[in-house]
């Protein structure tokens, strides 16, 4: 018999098996599992859900485990039909009892993910796996209603990030790439893939919010039904190919999406709520989403352009002031604290560098 205990995250109060927490990926070997390391996540998802400012719509947690997030879903965003979806049967009884404590009548299924998107169709999908969603985007983008949400996250990091390119080239068909800014790179891997999977639908995926956290990405994409959207939605895939420092378009690395990663207006719509346990986080990250939303893809590191040129790393706000000076714009990236990204000719990133 699991022990369970009693935690609370938003609004929500849910048991979970007592076990050794830690931070990182999960592990498939607990009964079910809960991990608080996703806090974070899962504030966001409910902040995403609740700017999209739809009543009575159809949403599915489709891999829910404890239902910590389809719960909070129903808790902080109200007015949703809710479906919470485990294969465990251990799951799908620790769900309902977690309903009972939060006084909600969601429905609850045990059916394989894929079984299941191919049965039903849904305003937001909400896909959050052990490891990588690519076994599941194809159904996904079949149940997803027209103008609806399709919410993935992928633990796989180290494969999109180019360490594992023969997994990469075998789940996402595409090429990694190891280098400074694999993260971006890996990032636009999954959105490129998603939006390849969903054209085959006649879908067409456009990111709304796409991000790099702890051990995880998260995208979260509208649809947009038809052959003409999924064909514009195509015309964004790109290949490119990263030389030094520097990139351009045509080469190896992807097929990866060339245009934005996040849209500035729903992220003007999203609101931090006072019971988020990671508030701090959030208003600090939504700053950084915003100011990078409208610049170029991926970004420079500073250490390693500054260690290329034998120089020591200049302070990142002083580079963005004298790029900004000289008519370019700049900004931090929430990929990295000691990044910039900019429209800058990489001659003129490095001839400030070297006279800092």
């Amino acid at each position: 018999m699991v022990e369970l205990v009693e935690v609370k995250e938003g609004l929500a109060r849910i048991l979970v098996p007592k076990t050794e927490w830690r931070k990182g990926p999960g592990t498939s070997k607990t009964p079910v599992f809960y991990n608080p390391t996703m806090e974070f996540n899962r504030d966001v998802s409910v902040a995403v859900l609740r700017a999209a400012k739809r009543k009575n719509i159809r949403v599915l947690d489709g891999l829910a485990a404890s239902g910590i997030r389809g719960i909070r879903f129903a808790l902080e965003v109200g007015e949703i039909d809710l479906t919470m979806n485990d294969w465990n049967q251990n799951a799908q009884n620790l769900m309902k009892k977690n309903c009972e404590i939060n006084g909600l009548n969601a429905e609850i299924t045990g059916k394989n993910l894929n079984v299941l998107l191919n049965e039903r169709s849904f305003d937001y999908i909400d896909i959050d796996p052990f490891g990588s969603p690519a076994q599941f985007l194809d159904s996904a983008t079949r149940a997803l209603r027209n103008n609806g949400i399709l919410a993935i996250t992928a633990t796989d990091t180290a494969v999109l990030c180019g360490v594992y390119p023969k997994v990469c080239r075998r789940r996402y068909m595409a090429e990694p790439e190891h280098n400074w800014c694999m993260h971006e790179t890996g990032l636009r891997i999954l959105i490129a893939h998603a939006v390849r999977m969903a054209a085959r639908n006649d879908v067409g995926l456009k990111p709304i919010l796409s991000y790099s956290a702890d051990h995880y990405f998260r995208v979260y994409l509208t649809a947009k039904k038809g052959a003409g959207n999924a064909n514009r939605a195509l015309e964004n895939i790109i290949n490119v190919d990263f030389s030094e420092r520097e990139w351009k378009i045509g080469g190896k690395t992807g097929p990866l999406w060339g245009a934005a990663i996040h849209d500035i207006d729903f992220l003007r719509k999203i609101e931090v709520e006072d019971h988020f346990g990671t508030k701090k986080r959030l208003y600090s990250m939504l700053s950084l989403w915003e100011s990078e939303a409208e610049m170029p893809m991926f970004y420079h590191e500073l250490p390693y352009i500054s260690s290329m040129l034998g120089k020591s790393t200049p302070p990142i706000n002083d580079i963005i002031e004298k790029l900004r000076e000289i008519g370019y714009r700049a900004d931090r990236t929430h990929f990295s604290p000691t990044a910039v990204k900019t429209d800058a000719e990489f001659r003129d990133l490095k001839e400030i560098i070297i006279k800092n």
